[in-house]
């Protein structure tokens, strides 16, 4: 496993590939794929909608992806 870390407040532009019921996947502007889980994910979030993912402080590593969905996409 390959371990990467930014500096807090780093964002990146994403789009959701699937959203489970407990996990959000996307894929960000870099192509990396991010599953999101114990509420990193937007819920309300659907396929293909576009958001922004955030490097957030906290998790049990320190820092986490948090994905948040455009308010464009609110319908």
């Amino acid at each position: 496993m390959i371990t990467e870390t930014w500096p807090y407040g780093t964002t990146r532009r994403a789009k959701v590939i699937e959203n489970e019921s407990r996990f959000t996947i996307v894929e960000d502007d870099t192509g990396k794929v991010h599953i999101l889980a114990f509420g990193a994910g937007d819920r309300t979030a659907k396929k293909d909608e576009q958001g922004t993912l955030t490097f957030t402080f906290g998790g049990p590593t320190g820092g986490y992806w948090k994905f948040t969905k455009d308010a464009a996409n609110e319908a």
